[in-house]
C-alpha cells in the first residue's frame, strides 16, 4: 500500500473547574508546606495548652484564652483583637503575621492572574491518551474500505 497521509484534530483541553482554580496557584510540595507549618502551630499550641499558666502567659501573652481560634483568626483575616503584651509573644505573633500575609499575597496575586485568563488543561499529546479518554476517530477515506483496515491494524494494534 502507498503511504497514506493522516491528520488528527484535536479539540483544546477542557477548562479547569472552579474547585480545581482554586488549589493552582500553588504546587503541591507548596500545599504541602503550608498545611504542614499550620498543623505544626496548631499541635504546639495544644500541647502548651497543657502546659501551667505561666507558660502559657509567656507564650501567648497575658490573658489570652483562645490561642487556637487566634491562629486561625491571623492566617484567613490577618490580625488579632487582643493582642499579647510581653516581648516573646509579640515576637511569635508578628513571625506568623508576616508568613501568613506572604503566603496571602501570594496566593491572591496568583489568584488574581487566574481569573483573567482562560485556564486549560492541557490538549491530547498522544493518541495512547486520545483512547484511553475514550475519543471517536472518524476516518474518511476515498478509496476501499482496505484502508481503514490498514489504519486500524497499524496504528491502533502498535498501541496496544
Amino acid at each position: 500500500l502507498a503511504p497514506v497521509k493522516m491528520m488528527f484534530v484535536v479539540p483544546p483541553g477542557d477548562p479547569y473547574t472552579p474547585l480545581e482554580k482554586m488549589f493552582l496557584p500553588f504546587d503541591n510540595e507548596t500545599w504541602f508546606f503550608i498545611c504542614l507549618t499550620l498543623l505544626a502551630a496548631l499541635v504546639i499550641v495544644q500541647i502548651l495548652n497543657r502546659c501551667s499558666e505561666k507558660v502559657q502567659n509567656f507564650i501567648f501573652g497575658r490573658k489570652i484564652r483562645t490561642p487556637t481560634i487566634n491562629i486561625l483568626n491571623t492566617f484567613l483575616c490577618g490580625g488579632q483583637h487582643q493582642v499579647p503584651g510581653r516581648n516573646f509573644a509579640r515576637f511569635l505573633l508578628m513571625l506568623f503575621i508576616i508568613w501568613s500575609l506572604i503566603i496571602r499575597t501570594c496566593y491572591q496575586s496568583k489568584m488574581f492572574e487566574f481569573l483573567q485568563a482562560d485556564m486549560r488543561k492541557p490538549p491530547l499529546q498522544s493518541l495512547e491518551e486520545a483512547i484511553e479518554k475514550n475519543y471517536t476517530f472518524l476516518s474518511q477515506f476515498p478509496c476501499e474500505k482496505n484502508y481503514q483496515d490498514w489504519f486500524i491494524e497499524t496504528i491502533f494494534d502498535g498501541l496496544m
